[in-house]
């Protein structure tokens, strides 16, 4: 486990992971398999949270991404209006206790949603 300040600086690098994903169109399997190395039950709460965040923050509610510009960004550069079937996927990795191609497959699942409703996806 890590402490409070290990916790946030390893979400912060997650979060860094994710933008560089969708502003620099990274390979989604790479990433997916990149965070196997993590305990399941962290990524899925990360993940959680942010995308439950930058869901937010895309409808205009006020949360606390405003303290981190990089996020502020990412949130303004994905159409997340609708992210219910997005986190049904997350909580699902969450529950995957299978092997890894099953917890990859979920992850990229999810990542290329994100690609999807990302506005660079568009042009």
């Amino acid at each position: 486990q890590y402490s409070v300040e290990g916790k946030d600086k390893w979400r912060q690098a997650r979060d860094k992971e994710l933008r560089l994903f969708i502003m620099e169109r990274r390979s989604p399997s790479r990433l997916a398999q990149h965070w196997l190395q993590y305990e399941a039950s962290e990524i899925h709460g990360w993940l959680y949270d942010r995308l439950r965040r930058l869901s937010w923050e895309n409808k205009g509610v006020e949360s606390q991404l405003l303290q981190h510009p990089g996020l502020k960004e990412l949130a303004h550069s994905l159409n997340l209006q609708d992210t219910d079937s997005m986190l049904a996927t997350v909580n699902e990795f969450g529950r995957l206790e299978v092997n890894n191609i099953n917890k990859q497959l979920c992850l990229e699942s999810i990542l290329i949603d994100l690609e999807k409703r990302s506005q660079r996806n568009a042009h």
